[in-house]
């Protein structure tokens, strides 16, 4: 999965609680509770389909309500694994990252320090997996982090790649 830099900004998150808005809680945890969250998507500003996540143990909360979230350009981490520092320019977008290599925090902590709003991580297979820390010591992650299934990793991949001008995500 890879994407040219010119069309990763055509791509824009915006992620929304499916559930229960989080409780007040220690951002700098590894106890948050587990939400569904939906991510909706546009292209060329017309609305499109709806993708399932979960959020991870140990992110920040994501707004309970639309009208708190801000439309932010996503696009894929390099290294695709966000397990080394990013070469692509990360600030002010959602970083893509594929499963593996490393533990979730390490690639939640390398998006953040490169300035994501927020990470999406991608799953191996066609599922929700629980996002834990690797360990119980106290992390710092203030970006939301949330799971997407693998197809749903395609999915956006496709859609990074083509020759669309205006795919977003809400």
């Amino acid at each position: 999965m890879a994407s040219s830099p010119s069309l990763a900004v055509a791509v824009v998150v915006l992620l929304l609680l499916a559930l229960f808005a989080a409780a007040a809680a220690d951002d700098a945890s590894c106890h948050h509770d587990l939400q569904l969250v939906k991510i909706k998507s546009w292209i060329d500003g017309k609305k499109d389909v709806d993708y399932n996540g979960m959020t991870a143990r140990f992110s920040s909360y994501l707004p309970e309500d639309a009208d708190q979230a801000s439309k932010t350009p996503a696009l894929f981490s390099d290294p695709i694994d966000c397990c080394s520092s990013s070469t692509s320019k990360l600030s002010g977008s959602v970083a893509l990252c594929v499963r593996g290599t490393c533990d979730f925090t390490t690639k939640a902590t390398f998006a953040q320090s490169a300035g994501a709003t927020a990470t999406l991580m991608i799953n191996n297979a066609d599922e929700l997996f629980e996002m834990e820390c690797s360990n119980y010591t106290r992390i710092n992650i203030s970006i939301p982090v949330v799971e997407i299934t693998k197809s749903t990793g395609d999915t956006l991949n496709k859609l990074l790649t083509s020759k669309s001008k205006g795919q977003s995500f809400n």
